[in-house]
Parts: C-alpha cells; sequence; structure tokens
C-alpha cells in the first residue's frame, strides 16, 4: 500500500512536470510562429527591393550604354570635323 502511494506521488509529480513543460512548449511554439512569420515579411520586402535595385542596375546599364554611343559618335564626328577643316586650310 505505502509503495503505491508513493509512485501515486511521483506519478502527479511527474505530470505536474511535463504539463508545465508542454505549456513552456507552446509558448514558445507561439514566440517561433511569430517570429517566422516576421522573417517572411522580411523576405517578401527584401525580394522587392532587390527587384528594385535591379530595374534601376539595368536602367543605369542602358543609360551607360546609350552615353558611350554617343560619345563615340561625338568623337568620331570631331575627328571629320577636324580633317574637314585642316582640308579647307
Amino acid at each position: 500500500m505505502i509503495k503505491i502511494t508513493g509512485l501515486e506521488s511521483e506519478k502527479a509529480k511527474l505530470l505536474k512536470q511535463v504539463a508545465k513543460k508542454k505549456t513552456k512548449h507552446k509558448v514558445e511554439n507561439v514566440e517561433f510562429r511569430s517570429k517566422i512569420k516576421k522573417l517572411e515579411k522580411s523576405r517578401t520586402n527584401t525580394t522587392d527591393i532587390i527587384a528594385k535595385l535591379k530595374a534601376k542596375v539595368v536602367k543605369l546599364r542602358d543609360n551607360n550604354k546609350q552615353t558611350f554611343f554617343q560619345l563615340k559618335i561625338l568623337s568620331e564626328v570631331i575627328i571629320i570635323s577636324k580633317k574637314i577643316v585642316s582640308k579647307n586650310e
């Protein structure tokens, strides 16, 4: 009889410990889910920012190519103009 009472007491202690840990884990899970949602939202924002930056880079690259082409044409025009001026002198 005494042995059974001791075991029941031990069982009750263990059940309380299990319930306490279960509650703790539930709270941690809620916190983790909240962090995951924030990270997912942050990832979406980061993806949007990266897409916008890529678009700007493409635009700048295209503008740079256009500027380079215009400078090349301008330098050729200057060379031709100098040749014409030197022929006329």
